[in-house]
């Protein structure tokens, strides 16, 4: 595998054979680089190069974030801190979690930070809670739309939450499958329009009185290829439901300050693993009472910085895709947890609901012996 990492040596080459008029052809193969990594790498530089130029000119430290993130839609925090001269990494982190708490679309994972550039803001607000209690279920990962969706169990473990007390729902994205999220998502469908999955959700999704929904969206639910929100759309046609933002958002019920996350990438060994670095990541200024992440479909809790920390499972078997990932399972769950704040102390009592997988939980055919699906 070819290295990613360059040395100020392989810049300055990149520089002079650029100038020289090469072609990214041959500068890739004078680098043993590929001809795309070169090219990202010769308007990194210069894209520095020019925010370093224009540093006396930002009013704050996140005016300069902002205007890096703007010209390169990804930025390792590593590279944030050199470029606006900060003393640490902790302090580029605070000033990227302002901006975020100012609604712009911004997302850190695994040491690097994610701009979306279309102007669609979140509902991205902290609020830090006060003593209360409450009873809540943690959910997410549904992919209404898939093959593998769980929805008999979904509404099964809603019903289970329901009756138990509890009255408002935690959804950390991927309500929907998505349409074109990975290459041969075609044959893992049933709903092969995003029209058909928000009507589906739309109608499925259990409504019980005085329930209420708090949803982000996930990268299936923007995987549909037009631009569209689909959980806002959904949200939109439904009064039960508040949609809070793409990837992660924070929300404070009862005086509990709980943030929604979605992952990134694939799966850890160690379970634990994507859940602690979110955790280590977080200014102190900005340390929710619970931390709700969904992408891993895993099932996993553990009390990380006093931030009580879940893994919640999730609403859909193992597809082929994530067989082929290096997925063995697929964690078919959600939580229940009661939460008690007192001014000294939080206490917990968590519970979660495993199920056995349904084959063909969605419509299909049977005759003759034959399934026919479609």
């Amino acid at each position: 595998m070819k290295s990613l990492v360059y040395s100020s040596e392989e810049d300055k080459q990149i520089l002079k054979l650029k100038a020289e008029g090469y072609t990214w052809e041959d500068i890739g193969k004078a680098l043993n680089k590929t001809r795309e990594a070169v090219r990202k790498r010769y308007y990194r530089i210069m894209n520095t190069v020019n925010a370093n130029k224009k540093a006396n000119k930002y009013n704050t430290k996140e005016e300069h974030i902002l205007d890096i993130l703007v010209k390169n839609k990804n930025v390792s925090l590593e590279e944030l801190k050199d470029i606006t001269e900060s003393d640490t990494i902790e302090e580029v982190i605070l000033s990227v979690y302002s901006l975020m708490s100012d609604g712009y679309d911004i997302t850190i994972h695994s040491d690097w930070v994610f701009y979306e550039s279309n102007n669609q803001l979140n509902t991205y607000s902290f609020m830090r809670g006060e003593p209360g209690k409450l009873k809540v279920a943690l959910t997410g990962d549904w992919h209404l739309g898939s093959k593998k969706q769980q929805i008999t169990r979904l509404k099964e473990y809603l019903q289970m939450a329901y009756d138990s007390g509890v009255r408002n729902v935690i959804v950390s994205g991927d309500i929907t499958d998505g349409i074109v999220v990975f290459r041969g998502q075609a044959e893992e469908i049933y709903l092969h329009t995003p029209d058909e999955q928000i009507d589906y959700s739309v109608e499925e999704i259990p409504r019980y009185e005085g329930l209420h929904y708090y949803v982000i969206s996930g990268n299936h639910d923007h995987g549909h290829g037009t631009g569209i929100n689909v959980v806002r759309a959904i949200v939109q046609r439904r009064n039960d439901m508040t949609y809070l933002g793409k990837y992660g958002a924070y929300v404070t019920l009862n005086g509990i300050t709980i943030y929604l996350h979605h992952g990134l990438g694939s799966k850890a060994y160690a379970v634990s693993y994507k859940l602690q670095k979110f955790v280590e990541q977080l200014p102190n200024e900005y340390v929710p009472d619970i931390l709700a992440q969904a992408h891993y479909h895993c099932l996993f809790q553990a009390s990380l910085r006093g931030v009580e920390s879940f893994e919640i499972g999730s609403f859909q078997g193992l597809t082929s895709f994530a067989t082929r990932m290096g997925r063995v399972y697929s964690d078919i769950a959600g939580w229940v947890v009661d939460i008690e704040k007192t001014k000294d102390c939080i206490s917990i009592a968590p519970r979660y609901k495993r199920y056995e997988e349904i084959n063909h939980d969605y419509p299909f055919m049977q005759q003759g012996g034959k399934i026919f699906i479609f």
